[in-house]
């Protein structure tokens, strides 16, 4: 299994605790240190858990948006100009990267927002910490990504920066625990998924573009 990077400070800090009272339990014979070794070495086991980095089968196509992150689909929101927006609840137990939808370039990126709302109440989308990443696919389409806090989710990494040019699946960032991330595009593309449904970042379509009906 491999584990992001951003993984390796809080699970070599934790291992290393972990070490250390185990051989102070062994020398002074400690059940309790014994103890507290034991749930160290299972908080350790977790996070890399949390931060394993999955490789993915990335579906070609450039008329189809890829779901930008693991989890659930809360919502289908109707925006104005007739743009949709898809959000998507990420579990403790989800992979916490977030991928580019489509293959693009990178046009604008916006940090926002400055509540810590849980990620499953419908005001969080609007008022929590997130950041909003602008990118123009190949097709020309304007997308946004929303990586959104939850209550336990503070931290926001993100790895990509205006101008950078994006393969479709590509790593983008990452949230460090629960959290939400939204999916907003034009006019042109329809949900092929609905509320409830569970996706997979960077190998799920949940949308696509519709045909064009050139008037006569």
């Amino acid at each position: 299994m491999t584990i992001n990077k951003e993984g390796f400070p809080l699970i070599g800090l934790v291992a290393a605790g972990s070490a250390a009272a185990a051989v102070f339990a062994y020398r002074l014979c400690s059940p309790w240190l014994a103890a507290i070794a034991a749930i160290g070495f299972v908080k350790a086991g977790f996070f890399c858990y949390f931060f394993r980095d999955p490789e993915r089968i990335i579906p070609d196509g450039t008329d189809v948006l890829l779901s930008p992150a693991d989890g659930k689909v809360m919502e289908i929101a109707d925006e104005d100009g007739g743009r949709k927006t898809i959000r998507i609840f990420l579990s403790v137990v989800n992979v916490h990267l977030q991928r580019s939808p489509a293959s693009g370039v990178v046009k604008a990126v916006e940090r926002t927002g400055t509540k810590y709302l849980p990620a499953m109440k419908s005001a969080a989308h609007g008022e929590n910490v997130r950041n909003i990443i602008t990118m123009e696919t190949a097709g020309g389409s304007t997308i946004q990504v929303h990586q959104i806090v939850g209550i336990l989710a503070r931290r926001l990494v993100l790895w990509i920066k205006p101008g950078d040019k994006l393969a479709a699946g590509e790593r983008i960032g990452i949230i460090k625990f629960g959290s939400q991330v939204d999916l907003t595009f034009p006019s042109g593309y329809e949900p092929v998924v609905k509320p409830g449904d569970k996706v997979t970042g960077g190998t799920s379509v949940i949308a696509r573009k519709t045909p064009r009906t050139d008037a006569k």
